[in-house]
């Protein structure tokens, strides 16, 4: 019978605005199983799940999230009311009805020793035989980035260098040399 569930919370671009930053839900796991269950991306936000955000535990993680593609996953037990919106008689996942997707890569997910890793799902595949009218205009590229500068003293090389990757990756800039004039 299952008492307790992993999830995993993820602080990311808005869908409908990308200089606004909202908390999504990305993925259920259920406790003892190598198992993921993706939420679909059009039910991550916090206003579906407002039983599962109005939890303390939950609040608290939320209020330790303060950059762009931070996430974190915990255990949370099952009181019966979340266990009637995400699993059905049988305990099979589900939201509201809706089977969730299984898995065994979900978008986020710590790694085998202790650190978190971010896996971008962007699929969006850029020709790579550009020709000069549709270069990318770099300026305006950098403007839509949610990063300041590196000044190296609030954040670590290696982590500011992640963070860069991932607004390259979601801004479609995939060019080294693009990404050296940004």
């Amino acid at each position: 019978m299952t008492t307790s569930m992993k999830i995993c919370i993820a602080f990311e671009t808005s869908n409908t605005k990308a200089k606004k930053n909202i908390f999504k839900f990305k993925w259920i796991q259920t406790t003892g199983t190598e198992t993921y269950y993706e939420i679909p991306e059009d039910k991550q936000n916090p206003h579906d799940h407002h039983e599962l955000f109005a939890l303390p535990k939950v609040k608290n993680i939320l209020k330790s999230m303060k950059t762009r593609g931070s996430f974190r996953t915990c255990v949370i037990s099952l009181t019966p009311e979340l266990k009637g919106i995400y699993f059905d008689a049988e305990e099979d996942v589900m939201f509201r009805d809706e089977y969730l997707q299984m898995t065994y890569s979900p978008a986020y997910v710590k790694t085998e020793f202790g650190g978190e890793l971010a896996e971008s799902r962007n699929t969006t595949e850029l020709s790579s035989g550009k020709t000069k009218e549709n270069k990318k205009d770099v300026k305006k590229i950098k403007d839509n980035f949610v990063l300041n500068n590196f000044d190296g003293k609030n954040v670590s090389v290696s982590l500011w260098l992640k963070k860069f990757e991932s607004e390259c990756m979601r801004c479609g800039v995939e060019e080294d040399m693009d990404k050296i004039l940004i």
